[in-house]
């Protein structure tokens, strides 16, 4: 009888040990497999983030870098005209023969009449324009003109060249010496250079200073080349 209690005994001690290791077997393998989903859930996290796209940046800049250009591009590519061209290539080198060829090979048209300077002596003055009326050196008829000054007494020296554009209150002047309205040979290499002259501007321009202690305000605006002088006018 003893017997058979302890077989008994044993028997459900057995059981009770295959049990408890049931338990702590299927616990493990769940707590594993939890391990192993929470893990693949950070490297799915992690993927997603790497291949998710990136916003391209703004085109906005490139698009302003471009529109700059062309800005800049339609600046530097100005269409001058052909009394524009010889204006900008004349010099105080430029002869009335190189004159007289730019003449010829634009076909303008042109008058040329000596003139007395104040000082004695004799000018002699090339007015150049698309007209014959325009070109008349008196009573002339409304038009973009040239008039080109040489000195006859200096071996027809280029003295002044004027670019008058029709209906601009404004006109451009190149000055290289003699004697121009507030302009004087006694002190030409102090003003030689480009100008616009503007009877009508508000405020003055250079003021002109003379070797005898006079001076006097202008309207006489100085530029540093020809294409500015031909901008500025419009």
């Amino acid at each position: 009888m003893i017997l058979k209690k302890i077989m008994f005994l044993g028997t459900i001690a057995v059981i009770l040990i295959l049990t408890c290791t049931g338990c702590n077997s299927v616990s493990t393998e769940q707590i594993s497999s939890t391990e192993t989903q929470s893990k693949l859930s950070s490297i799915e996290d992690i993927t997603s983030k790497k291949e998710k796209p990136t916003s391209k940046p703004s085109d906005r800049s490139t698009q302003d870098k471009f529109s700059r250009t062309e800005e800049s591009s339609k600046e530097e590519s100005y269409k001058y005209d052909i009394l524009q061209t010889i204006f900008l290539n004349i010099t105080p080198d430029t002869t009335i023969k190189e004159l007289e060829a730019f003449i010829v090979d634009n076909s303008l048209c042109y008058t040329s009449e000596e003139y007395n300077k104040t000082s004695g002596g004799k000018t002699i003055k090339y007015k150049i324009a698309y007209t014959d009326g325009a070109a008349k050196q008196q009573y002339a008829d409304s038009g973009d003109h040239l008039e080109v000054d040489f000195d006859r007494d200096q071996d027809d020296k280029l003295m002044t060249a004027q670019y008058v554009k029709s209906g601009k209150s404004k006109y451009g002047l190149l000055y290289c010496y003699g004697n121009w309205y507030d302009f004087s040979t006694s002190n030409a290499e102090d003003y030689s250079g480009y100008y616009i002259i503007d009877q009508l501007a508000p405020k003055d321009g250079i003021t002109i200073q003379y070797t005898n202690g006079n001076e006097t305000a202008t309207k006489y605006f100085p530029y540093n080349s020809a294409e500015e002088v031909i901008k500025a006018i419009g």
